[in-house]
């Protein structure tokens, strides 16, 4: 039995597609970017699953680095019945990168930390 909300999956991929049922598919699970100049602007998906116990729940996604603020990317309030214990939220996301560097997505429940998942920037020739 759950007593408070558990994060399945977090992931940034190339694209989520759900079929005729709603079940999602996630294409090109990355942990990499890569460009070959700087500044650079990417274009994924931030894909988070959650099982919890019935409630009304808000869901964040940050981005962070060594900058001092994080950058919010998506926030969604969500309902957990009792007939369905998950959720999953998803959004597409642009974001320009000045430099290449070791990032993190940090997920919020509540505003309260539940996971970061580091990945990072690099310049290829």
């Amino acid at each position: 039995m759950l007593d408070k909300p558990q994060v399945n999956i977090f992931a940034v991929c190339d694209r989520v597609v759900r079929d005729q049922s709603g079940k999602p598919s996630l294409l090109g699970v990355l942990d990499i970017l890569n460009s070959p100049a700087f500044p650079a602007v990417f274009s994924f998906y931030v894909f988070v699953q959650i099982m919890a116990p019935p409630g009304d729940y808000r869901i964040a996604v940050h981005l962070g680095s060594d900058e001092p603020l994080p950058q919010k990317l998506l926030e969604d309030a969500v309902a957990v019945t009792e007939q369905a214990r998950g959720m999953h939220i998803s959004g597409n996301v642009t974001l320009p990168f000045d430099h290449p560097g070791l990032y993190e997505f940090r997920l919020y429940i509540d505003d309260v930390p539940a996971l970061t998942r580091p990945f990072q920037v690099r310049q290829v020739a």
